[in-house]
């Protein structure tokens, strides 16, 4: 098949964890803009407030409802996640913690770009005790 333009810019779907390893989140977000992707933030309106300051750039999008009643913590349900970025009109979406730091090397937004197209693709996470290292536990 030969494609006549590139599809929109990818973009990333999250939930930043307010008041906790905001350095982390930070580092991991920036990851994602240098990867080429767009960020948006899946919060209870309460939360953005606190958050929008900290965090520029990252296009937050107030959840109505949340998982508070079920584990006693506002967790964003992934169906409503999926929801906006199978809207109208959307590109190539995914969802990634808050907390994972990608690199820009391998050119992963092209291999996205290619792969991503009515399909699905997802991978494990890597735990490390810090940024730089390339060893770590399989998650």
């Amino acid at each position: 098949m030969i494609r006549t333009s590139m599809p929109k810019a990818i973009e990333i779907g999250t939930s930043i964890a307010p008041g906790t390893r905001v350095d982390i989140q930070k580092a991991a977000i920036e990851s994602w803009r240098n990867c080429g992707f767009h960020v948006v933030s899946f919060n209870e309106p309460d939360e953005i407030d606190s958050l929008e300051a900290s965090f520029p750039g990252v296009r937050f999008v107030p959840q109505p409802r949340n998982g508070n009643a079920l584990v006693g913590k506002p967790l964003i349900f992934i169906s409503d996640i999926l929801r906006h970025l199978a809207s109208p009109g959307a590109g190539i979406g995914g969802i990634i913690n808050s907390d994972i730091i990608l690199s820009p090397e391998g050119g992963l937004g092209e291999f996205l770009r290619e792969q991503a197209v009515n399909s699905f693709v997802y991978g494990p996470r890597l735990d490390v005790h810090s940024a730089d290292e390339s060893n770590g536990t399989m998650d």
